[in-house]
């Protein structure tokens, strides 16, 4: 049986995921969390062979949890399951670490069919995944700006983009007004830009969000 354990803020979501899970004769859920924190207080009881995580979450992000289980030396093999735009994140997924990456959008059997996979210890990239890096390579689109920016940097010009405040970035995010501010300071600089309206026009025209 393949172990897994689901990450992600949203119990609908888990839910959802248990009942096409119980649906299969070789994966089973062992456990389900909502933040980092709680996924981390289970690393030591804990001995999963997926993990299924979506990368936005409230405090550290997904892409932080990446790098720990990469640091950590774990076993596990994780697959991102998130809304979060494929042409944007995929790659930073799987340079932190990720085994494979899957839209929310996607059916129930392409979920299963990724798990088992990366349960083998096989990269999962969607057919959309595939054809849109086989793009990005042939165009020479990995030249754009912001992919020079840092994970948190990132995720810190993508909510600029949304309409978020630094005070609400800070509050999302769990850091400080302060932090957040040298964060939009070095976005600003990197992408050569000049304000946050900048920021917003630049995710736009990148399709950031």
């Amino acid at each position: 049986m393949i172990s897994v354990c689901i990450v992600d803020d949203h119990p609908i979501a888990r839910a959802g995921l248990k009942v096409i899970l119980s649906e299969t004769d070789d994966v089973v859920v062992t456990s389900e969390v909502g933040s980092a924190g709680e996924f981390f207080a289970k690393l030591n009881d804990q001995d999963w062979q997926v993990i299924i995580l979506d990368l936005t979450l409230p405090g550290r992000g997904g892409l932080d949890i990446l790098r720990e289980i990469k640091e950590r030396g774990m076993q596990s093999k994780v697959l991102v399951l998130t809304s979060q735009p494929e042409d944007q994140y995929a790659i930073r997924a799987f340079k932190a670490g990720a085994f494979g990456y899957l839209s929310k959008e996607a059916i129930s059997t392409d979920l299963v069919a990724a798990i088992r996979q990366v349960a083998r210890g096989e990269k999962y990239l969607s057919h959309r995944l595939a054809d849109s890096l086989v793009e990005s390579i042939v165009h020479e689109t990995d030249g754009v700006p912001h992919k020079q920016l840092s994970n948190r940097e990132f995720d810190v010009m993508r909510r600029i983009g949304i309409g978020f405040s630094v005070s609400e970035i800070a509050d999302d995010l769990v850091l400080s007004v302060k932090t957040v501010s040298t964060y939009r300071t070095r976005i600003l600089e990197k992408l050569n830009l000049k304000n946050s309206a900048d920021i917003v026009r630049y995710v736009i025209q990148y399709k950031i969000v």
